[in-house]
């Protein structure tokens, strides 16, 4: 399998990943040169201490994105690190991993903290899914998170059920993102040593992958983000189906349900 270009830079570890330029809009970066090379981010760029601009092949697969480059997302080099990268994310993801700062700054290995931000990013997609069913399905509330909390949610499955739901699969920059770190979690829950190099890997990408499906999630008008704090109200004034109806819509996406 492929994997983007890593390396390090002003005592930050950076991976590179492919975003387009609808993601390089969104964050306010602005290619430059002859279109391959991409800048970071501002805090990026302060945490390199340096400006950064890196020409890249453009990926062969094709996907949803009509121009790929590849950008460094921050990999934290030790335990405040990984706090000062979690102060760099907006306040939608702040609030949604509510419990990372009193984890990162605790004695607890950072084991508990992996499977904790794991832990949250797997209820955040459940959630996904749910509220893309109602905002964009208009199905039953009660009967929609019945379907989705008794489906049993391989990571494949959550890209089948994303597709069918939004229209549009996860694009695969942003599952590069957290690929690596599932390799890495499902190592550390089968007693396989890791070193904390890669614990604080697997915490970064959690992070960006969040933010990412956030951003995603924007760039598809979909009315609401899933990794924030507070969904009350994201359906509007939206009037559901009724139950029956919700039924045919749920078990037509492939939710099994009696």
């Amino acid at each position: 399998m492929h994997r983007p270009p890593r390396g390090r830079a002003g005592g930050i570890v950076y991976s590179c990943v492919p975003v387009t330029a609808l993601e390089r809009k969104q964050r306010g970066n602005k290619p430059t040169g002859s279109g391959r090379h991409a800048s970071p981010s501002p805090a990026t760029s302060r945490a390199l201490g340096q400006s950064y601009n890196r020409t890249t092949r453009p990926r062969k697969e094709k996907c949803d994105y009509q121009q790929e480059v590849y950008m460094p997302i921050e990999i934290a080099r030790s335990r405040p690190g990984l706090r000062n990268l979690f102060d760099t994310f907006d306040n939608d993801i702040k609030t949604y991993f509510d419990e990372f700062r009193a984890l990162v700054d605790s004695t607890f290995s950072l084991h508990v903290l992996l499977a904790y931000c794991f832990f949250r990013l797997e209820q955040g997609q459940r959630i996904t899914l749910f509220c893309g069913a109602r905002k964009l399905h208009k199905t039953d509330s009660e009967l929609t998170w019945k379907a989705i909390d008794g489906h049993y949610m391989s990571r494949e499955n959550f890209q089948r059920f994303f597709e069918v739901i939004f229209s549009a699969g996860i694009p695969a920059p942003i599952q590069e993102i957290i690929k690596p770190a599932e390799d890495i979690r499902d190592r550390l829950m089968h007693g396989r040593g890791l070193d904390e190099g890669e614990v604080r890997e697997a915490i970064s990408r959690v992070l960006h992958y969040a933010s990412a499906i956030n951003g995603f999630l924007d760039s598809r008008n979909a009315g609401f983000r899933t990794f924030v704090g507070d969904l009350r109200g994201f359906v509007g004034r939206l009037e559901a189906l009724d139950k029956s109806t919700s039924r045919w819509i749920l078990k037509g996406m492939g939710f099994q349900l009696s």
